[in-house]
């Protein structure tokens, strides 16, 4: 396999097993079987192990050794030690970002605005891209590697939660699936945050970012116990620790 084939092959791979994983196919907790995966994907298991290894690497699953890659389990104490990390990271980073952001890279999250606009119209699934798109680009403006890094590392651990619990991908009983951008308080602080960041205002750049996490957090927290007692119920593993109102 040439090197173009094996990178297309590579990139199916990848985004093959998140729809995979937002369909249901792959639940967390579980262990990821390398032929299952390629046979469902109809590729080989070579690309199929080097997108789990970026997958591993970028913090969706677990490498496990010779026990092979994971999906995380959920859980509510996870939920909260991992946003109580991101009220502490984020904020700086988009803060700093605020300070260095150079006005020629304004237009690039300006198209990536646009783009989460058509996606919330056409209801596409890859909203996860458009999201990771705009926080580790703005992670990225810093040039500051370990700030990047870390940006990585929470993406994709919170987005396991938002992808089993968002109402962008899942209805619940009291809300329908949404797909209008100007009801999502999602979008509307991704225009915020980079207003603020190309501005190159730190204070507002954080203010900005710790609001866009308290609407993110208290989404998941709603959505995640209205599904108790249906489909949340198998994905949750420890339903008697109690969420507290922030992370903080």
């Amino acid at each position: 396999m040439n090197s173009k084939k094996l990178a297309h092959a590579e990139s199916t791979a990848y985004d093959g097993i998140i729809h995979l994983i937002m369909r249901g196919d792959i639940k967390p907790g579980t262990r990821l079987i390398e032929q299952q995966i390629g046979d469902e994907l109809k590729i080989s298991r070579t690309p199929v192990r080097s997108a789990m290894r970026s997958l591993s690497s970028e913090g969706l699953l677990e490498n496990r050794g010779k026990g092979g890659y994971i999906l995380p389990s959920l859980s509510l104490e996870d939920l909260s030690n991992l946003y109580l990390t991101k009220f502490m990271i984020e904020p700086s980073i988009a803060g700093h970002a605020a300070k260095v952001a150079s006005e020629s890279k304004k237009e690039y999250f300006l198209d990536i605005l646009e783009r989460e606009r058509e996606y919330y119209f056409k209801s596409v699934d890859n909203l996860y891209k458009i999201n990771r798109e705009i926080h580790y680009g703005i992670a990225s403006l810093t040039k500051n590697k370990y700030m990047t890094n870390l940006q990585g590392q929470l993406f994709w651990r919170s987005e396991l939660y938002i992808l089993f619990f968002d109402t962008y991908y899942h209805a619940t009983s009291e809300k329908p699936i949404l797909n209008n951008p100007d009801l999502s308080e999602s979008h509307k602080g991704h225009i915020e945050i980079i207003d603020a960041v190309f501005s190159n205002d730190p204070i507002r750049s954080e203010i900005a970012v710790r609001k866009h996490l308290t609407d993110t957090w208290n989404m998941l927290k709603k959505n995640i116990i209205s599904t108790k007692n249906s489909y949340g119920r198998m994905l949750i593993n420890d339903w008697e620790y109690k969420l507290p109102t922030l992370p903080y």
